[in-house]
């Protein structure tokens, strides 16, 4: 009865305490990883790393380009989409970060 029911409470605060520290991780890793040249972005600040910002998803996408095929390394994040080309190292040289409360998303068939 009630034992049970505060060690559900328990686990899922345990749970919930796992998940944000594996987002601070993940968002640490992401702001060590990216060198950039000019602070044109002030999002890689100090307060990156924070429990209102959300990591979604990361991966490679490749620019096909007529001399030579370019990778950029892509982050999605809940507020912004950040990309950035590789250097070395695990290293990345920031290319740009998009506010996606600026931006707009379409379905493939649309026609406005």
């Amino acid at each position: 009865g009630e034992m049970l029911e505060r060690f559900k409470d328990i686990d899922g605060k345990v749970k919930e305490t796992i998940i944000e520290r594996r987002n601070f991780d993940k968002l640490a890793e992401i702001k060590n990883s990216i060198y950039s040249v000019s602070l044109r972005s002030s999002v890689l600040d100090d307060t990156f790393v924070s429990k209102k910002r959300k990591f979604c998803r990361e991966g490679t996408l490749v620019k096909v380009c007529r001399s030579a095929n370019k990778p950029f390394m892509f982050w999605l994040l809940s507020d912004y989409l950040i990309y950035a080309s590789p250097v070395a190292n695990g290293s990345y040289t920031l290319n740009q970060c998009i506010e996606l409360s600026e931006c707009r998303v379409y379905s493939r068939d649309y026609e406005g």
